[in-house]
C-alpha cells in the first residue's frame, strides 16, 4: 500500500520537478567547486600576497640595513675627536634601533630549516650589535690613547727644544772661538803653544761632549716620532733597540758634559727616558693604539663576516619564500586547471541529462502517452468508440486521465448500445404494429424506394399515397 501512494504522491509534476532538482543539483555542485577553486586561488594568493612576498621583502631589507650599518661601522675608526666618535656612534646607533621592527615582525615558517636561518639571522644581527657597542668602546679607548700620546709627543718636543736650546750655545762658542783660532793662528805661527791656542783646545775638550749630546737628543726625538708613528708592534720593537743605545750613551754624555749643563741635561735626560721606556713612554702607548685598532679592526672584519652569513641565510629564506611562491602558483594553477575540467564535466552531464530527460522520459513516455491519448480522445470524439486506448501505464495525471477516459469510451458505449436497443424494441413494435394491421402499408425514402412494408402490402390492393415531409406512406385497401 505504502508503494502506490509514493508513486502517486510523485506524479508527473513530482517526477519533472525531481529531474530540475537532479539538473539544478550540478549547477549547485559547479557553484561549489567554483567557490572551492575560488577560496584555494584565494589563499594561495593570500600566502602570496599576505605572507611570502612581505616576509622576503623584509628579509631584504634586513639585509640592506645589516649591510649599510656594517659599512658605516669603518668611519669610527678615522675619528679624531670624541665628539665626532658621539656623532657617528649614534647614527649607527639610530640605524641599529630601526632594525628592531624586522626583528620583531611575525614569521609563519613551519620548516625547522626556516626556523634555524631565522634564529641565525637574529644571533647574527645581536651578535653585529654587541659588537658595535665594543667597537665604540674601542674606539673611544683609542682617542684617550691618542690625546695621552699627543701630550707625551709635545712633552718629547718640549724636552727636545729645551736640550736644543741648552747645548746650542756651546756649538756656537766653539765656533767662534775656532774662528778666532785661526786668525790668532796667521799671526802667531812661529808660536804654536801659545795660551790661546791651550784655551782653544780646552774649550774644544769641553764642548765636545754637549755636541754629541745635542745630537744624540736630536737622534732620540726623530726615532721617538717614528716609533709614535710605527704602524707595527714589531717596527717598535726594531726602532725601541737602537733608541735605548743612543738614550744610554745620552746618559754616559751627561756625566762628562760641564757642570753648568749637567744638572739641566740630566733632567731633560730622565725625561727622554720616561719617553723611551715605561708605563708612560710613547712605545708602549702606541702598542696599545695598535692593539686597540687591531682589536677594532678585528670587531670590524667579524662584522663582515656576520653580514655575509646573515646575507647568505636571509638568501636562504628569500630563495624559500620564492619556492612557496612558486608552489602556490602552481597549486593555484593545478585547482583552477582540475575546477575547469570539473565545470566541463558538470556543464556534459548537466547537457546529457537535460536530453535524456527530454529524449527518455519527457519525449517517450510523456509526449508520447499525452499523444495517444489525444488521438484516441480525438477517434472517441469522432464516434468511433471502439478505437483502442492506451495503456494506463503507471498511476499519475497521464494515467488517470487514460483511466478517465476509458470509463467514459465505456460509458459511451453502454449508452449507445442501450439506445439501439431502445431503437430495436420501437422497431419491433412498429413492425409489429404495421403487421397486425388490418391494411397493407409501405414507406418509401425520398427517392421513392421501399424502406418498409407489411405483409398486407404485397397483396392485391388499392393504393393511397400520403405525403409526410420528405417520405412518403401508402395506404393499401383491400379488394
Amino acid at each position: 500500500m505504502d508503494a502506490p501512494k509514493k508513486s502517486k504522491s510523485m506524479g508527473v509534476r513530482g517526477r519533472l520537478l525531481l529531474a530540475f532538482l537532479l539538473i539544478s543539483m550540478f549547477a549547485l555542485v559547479a557553484a561549489a567547486s567554483g567557490l572551492y577553486s575560488l577560496s584555494q586561488v584565494g589563499g594561495a594568493l593570500n600566502k602570496i600576497t599576505e605572507q611570502r612576498v612581505p616576509e622576503a621583502l623584509s628579509w631584504l631589507e634586513l639585509s640592506r640595513r645589516v649591510e649599510s650599518v656594517v659599512r658605516a661601522a669603518p668611519a669610527l675608526l678615522v675619528v679624531k675627536t670624541d665628539r665626532a666618535r658621539m656623532d657617528v656612534s649614534n647614527e649607527i646607533a639610530l640605524q641599529v634601533e630601526e632594525l628592531e621592527p624586522f626583528l620583531q615582525r611575525g614569521r609563519s615558517y613551519e620548516t625547522e630549516e626556516e626556523k634555524t636561518a631565522t634564529a641565525d639571522v637574529v644571533k647574527f644581527v645581536t651578535d653585529v650589535t654587541e659588537n658595535l657597542v665594543s667597537l665604540d668602546k674601542l674606539v673611544n679607548k683609542r682617542l684617550s690613547i691618542a690625546v695621552l700620546k699627543d701630550k707625551r709627543i709635545r712633552d718629547l718636543s718640549s724636552a727636545n727644544i729645551v736640550a736644543q736650546r741648552m747645548l746650542s750655545p756651546g756649538e756656537r762658542i766653539l765656533g767662534a772661538q775656532i774662528a778666532d783660532w785661526s786668525r790668532n793662528q796667521q799671526k802667531a805661527k812661529a808660536n804654536p803653544s801659545s795660551k790661546e791656542k791651550l784655551d782653544l783646545v780646552n774649550s774644544i775638550i769641553g764642548l765636545i761632549p754637549q755636541q754629541r749630546a745635542a745630537l744624540l737628543v736630536d737622534s732620540i726625538h726623530n726615532d721617538l716620532l717614528k716609533i709614535a708613528d710605527a704602524d707595527t708592534p714589531e717596527r717598535i720593537d726594531v726602532l725601541t733597540f737602537p733608541l735605548k743605545k743612543s738614550l744610554q750613551e745620552l746618559y754616559e754624555v751627561s756625566l762628562i758634559v760641564s757642570k753648568r749643563a749637567k744638572r739641566r741635561l740630566a733632567k731633560q735626560v730622565a725625561m727622554l727616558e720616561g719617553l723611551t721606556v715605561g708605563s708612560n713612554s710613547l712605545s708602549l702607548i702606541r702598542k696599545n693604539e695598535l692593539a686597540v685598532i687591531a682589536q677594532a679592526e678585528k670587531l670590524l672584519a667579524v662584522n663582515v663576516r656576520l653580514s655575509r652569513f646573515l646575507t647568505n641565510r636571509v638568501r636562504f629564506l628569500v630563495d624559500r619564500a620564492k619556492s612557496d611562491t612558486e608552489k602556490a602558483n602552481l597549486q593555484a594553477a593545478g585547482i583552477q586547471t582540475l575546477n575547469r575540467n570539473i565545470l566541463i564535466a558538470i556543464a556534459a552531464l548537466s547537457l546529457v541529462s537535460s536530453f535524456l530527460i527530454v529524449w527518455l522520459y519527457v519525449g517517450r513516455n510523456l509526449i508520447a502517452r499525452l499523444t495517444a491519448l489525444s488521438n484516441s480522445m480525438l477517434a472517441i470524439a469522432g464516434g468511433n468508440l471502439r478505437t483502442p486506448l492506451p495503456e494506463p501505464g503507471s498511476d499519475d495525471e497521464i494515467g488517470r486521465m487514460t483511466e478517465s477516459l476509458v470509463v467514459f469510451r465505456d460509458t459511451a458505449i453502454e449508452v449507445e448500445e442501450n439506445n439501439l436497443r431502445d431503437v430495436e424494441t420501437a422497431r419491433r413494435r412498429l413492425i409489429d404494429a404495421i403487421e397486425n394491421s388490418s391494411e397493407g402499408f409501405a414507406f418509401f425514402d425520398p427517392d421513392d424506394r421501399l424502406v418498409l412494408c407489411n405483409t398486407r402490402y404485397k397483396e392485391p390492393f388499392i393504393m393511397t399515397r400520403v405525403n409526410q415531409g420528405s417520405n412518403s406512406v401508402v395506404v393499401v385497401s383491400g379488394l
